[in-house]
């Protein structure tokens, strides 16, 4: 019995001991192409008080478990500060999941805040994020047809969200925006619904590289007159 224990503990100390050694976990390549996606997450909410101010929002979004429909103007039961969010052309925001391990480590003082959902987006999936989804992709989930049109532009919404002064503009200087999309054909979709790249247009066109020329090289006139083209193509 006394030997059996010696070599469950030897067998323990050795598993462990491989654990110590082994390779760390490389992360993601999130420039890596992809053509199809799952939803993991769709999220709604009603307009609420914003905490502490005396405005409302609609960024407290909740997950869905029901199957949603989806209108030209977005998910039913969701609403927004139509000043910044929303409409045809903003009707549907989707937000990378993996973003929120980074916030964490970056302002460690909010990092109970930076949970899925934190942004307000209405769309949760694995793979997307702004370095391989590009502007005018056209994608379809379940029923529903989606143009990406535009990178998020944040609003100060985001520095009360999270109770960090100025951290809006930490999201686009670190491509962490997430994007919006209007909506082609409307449709109910829900979670766990495949997502499929049907068509792109714009490959060189990511959506962080068009943050790259909107925010972070805005001098740079003959680029930005190529994003400008590619924007008006993707919202009209």
């Amino acid at each position: 019995m006394v030997n059996q224990k010696k070599e469950s503990v030897l067998a323990t100390n050795q598993i462990l001991g491989n654990l110590s050694i082994m390779a760390p976990i490389p992360p993601p390549d999130l420039s890596a192409p992809w053509h199809k996606d799952t939803v993991l997450q769709l999220r709604t909410s009603k307009m609420k008080p914003m905490y502490n101010l005396s405005i409302t929002t609609g960024i407290y979004k909740q997950p869905r478990t029901n199957r949603v429909f989806c209108s030209f103007t977005g998910l039913a039961d969701d609403e927004h500060d139509l000043t910044f969010h929303g409409g045809v052309d903003k009707a549907v925001h989707q937000y990378y999941p993996g973003h929120y391990p980074s916030w964490k480590t970056d302002f460690p003082s909010a990092s109970s805040s930076f949970e899925v959902g934190g942004f307000g987006e209405n769309i949760v999936s694995e793979v997307m994020n702004e370095r391989n989804v590009c502007i005018g992709d056209i994608i379809r989930i379940g029923e529903v047809l989606l143009q990406v049109s535009l990178p998020r532009q944040p609003c100060f919404k985001l520095n009360h969200r999270f109770g960090l002064k100025g951290f809006a503009s930490q999201t686009w200087k670190k491509s962490r925006t997430g994007w919006y999309y209007r909506v082609l054909e409307e449709g109910w979709m829900g979670v766990g619904d495949e997502i499929e790249l049907v068509e792109r247009t714009h490959a060189e066109w990511t959506v962080e590289m068009v943050q790259e020329y909107l925010h972070r090289d805005k001098g740079n006139l003959e680029m930005l007159r190529e994003v400008c083209g590619v924007i008006s193509y993707s919202v009209n």
